[in-house]
């Protein structure tokens, strides 16, 4: 997902590096396959959500001020890959309300506000709403 745009896009991989170099540019979070955990067909089994290498991303919890100051602050917690199910998502407070807060490659500051969290546990979809507060 590019935070400055405000896009989510499906991007093509190169193996274990994730997506094309010209493609993720702007990518500040991944929600991919991990490459690392094949299943016996050699197809992804295992889906992640994780920041872009190089990125300041981290999680506002629910119940935190959902403000600038915060959402910047946050960033700067960093945030490691994370499955869903069994828990990870909900132990990592990715839940609804919550959001991923980002330092963009733009110098912005976004915040990703998770307002519907799918139910299938395996590969939840996940809705809500961008705020980016411009560098400038």
């Amino acid at each position: 997902m590019d935070l400055d745009a405000g896009v989510s896009t499906n991007v093509e991989t190169t193996g274990d590096s994730g997506p094309k170099d010209e493609q993720a540019a702007g990518i500040e979070v991944e929600y991919r396959p991990n490459r690392h955990s094949c299943g016996v067909d050699n197809s992804p089994s295992v889906i992640e959500l994780r920041s872009v290498t190089g990125r300041q991303v981290g999680v506002l919890r629910a119940d935190q001020p959902h403000d600038f100051e915060s959402c910047r602050a946050a960033a700067g917690t960093g945030f490691g890959p994370v499955s869903p199910g069994n828990g990870r998502w909900t132990d990592r407070g990715l839940v609804e309300g919550a959001a991923l807060c980002s330092v963009t490659d733009k110098g912005a500051v976004a915040m990703a506000v998770l307002e519907k969290v799918g139910e299938n546990e395996s590969a939840p979809t996940v809705t809500g709403k961008l705020v980016v507060w411009s560098k400038d």
